[in-house]
């Protein structure tokens, strides 16, 4: 007898195998993408290819996804992040995956070039860091920092901007100022001690004190300056103001000498508000006078001191118990009126009694 069975036989494809151009596909808006296309051998038969996205995502607006070829194609629209995207290729022996990641980048100005990348993204000239540090809208053409002052020292490569000269030209004088302060300070104080020891009244002396306390306040002198200044102040004003007043009352009894007895003298206050020079003249005129009319020889100037006293003044006690002083040997020795040269002749002689 005779067994027949139909056996059929199917050659199938070997199942589809393929590579990817890159694992990740970074677009940026509005610029035509390079064509992205899988990679498969000579011998590998797709039948088919697709895409799948997950969470509902899908190819963004612009790009064109091709079935035959499995080519990814286009110029993107609009921005979207980062997805995952999986290509499937299938023929009748199979089928095969791989995947990769997708995003499109936002371009403000469209210069083709990406805002994360780009170091102007509003396109105005300035970068986006500078535009930051000045306060400036970096996604904004009409809004731009303010621009600054240069300038270039000639034959190198150092500028200076605004507030580097502004710095010098603050700076600068003010180093000057204070330099020169430092340096002329004690010449300055010297001069000032100079017209102290010149002052012939308290008013001057007044004067002088504003004109240090103002070099002070500049700082023209230093504190230790103005302490000593103000010490020889004090010291010169105490001698000025006993010297006034043993002025004004020997003023009035030579006034009651020189004028008639029936005229009443006028009351010392007189003496504080009227200026003091003239009746400084006149004391000076008057004493002359009487010294002229005396016939008193002084001393010679070059004949040595009897004494000199803890200021430095010099004195001399001639044969007829008169006292003369001077404050340097340089001086004419001046006499000592008779009510003084009693006053001295007692403490000379209570040093004698106590010796």
């Amino acid at each position: 007898g005779t067994y027949q069975q139909v056996i059929s036989i199917i050659i199938l494809n070997q199942a589809p195998t393929f590579t990817l151009p890159y694992e990740k596909i970074s677009l940026t808006e509005q610029v035509e993408m390079a064509k992205f296309t899988p990679f498969i051998s000579s011998n590998t038969v797709v039948d088919s290819w697709n895409l799948e996205f997950e969470q509902g995502n899908q190819l963004p607006e612009g790009l064109v996804f091709d079935s035959t070829s499995g080519s990814i194609f286009g110029r993107p629209n609009s921005v979207i992040a980062e997805i995952n995207v999986t290509i499937n290729a299938s023929n009748d022996g199979g089928f095969y995956s791989l995947s990769f990641t997708m995003k499109v980048l936002s371009d403000y100005d469209g210069d083709t070039i990406p805002d994360e990348l780009d170091e102007d993204d509003d396109n105005d000239g300035y970068s986006d860091k500078e535009e930051e540090l000045k306060d400036s809208n970096p996604f904004d053409e009409g809004s731009s920092p303010v621009e600054g002052f240069e300038i270039i020292i000639p034959n190198t490569e150092i500028s200076l901007g605004a507030w580097d000269i502004i710095g010098m030209m603050t700076g600068i004088p003010l180093i000057i100022f204070l330099s020169f302060s430092l340096l002329t300070r004690n010449k300055r104080t010297r001069g000032f001690l100079d017209l102290l020891e010149m002052a012939k009244s308290r008013k001057e002396i007044t004067e002088i004190a504003e004109r240090y306390e103002k070099a002070l306040m500049l700082r023209l002198i230093g504190p230790h300056h103005g302490m000593r200044l103000e010490r020889i102040r004090a010291e010169t004003d105490d001698k000025l103001e006993e010297a006034e007043r043993r002025f004004k009352y020997k003023l009035e009894e030579d006034q009651k000498e020189i004028e008639p007895q029936n005229l009443e003298p006028e009351k010392s206050q007189f003496y504080d508000k009227v200026d003091q020079t003239p009746l400084v003249e006149q004391l000076e005129e008057v004493i002359g006078n009487k010294q002229d009319s005396e016939l008193v020889l002084s001393p010679q100037i070059d004949i040595e001191p009897t004494q000199v006293d803890k200021n430095g003044r010099q004195w001399y006690s001639d044969q007829e118990n008169k006292y003369w002083w001077r404050d340097n040997s340089k001086e004419e020795w001046q006499l000592l009126d008779s009510e003084q040269t009693d006053a001295k002749t007692r403490e000379a002689g209570l040093k004698e009694n106590k010796s």
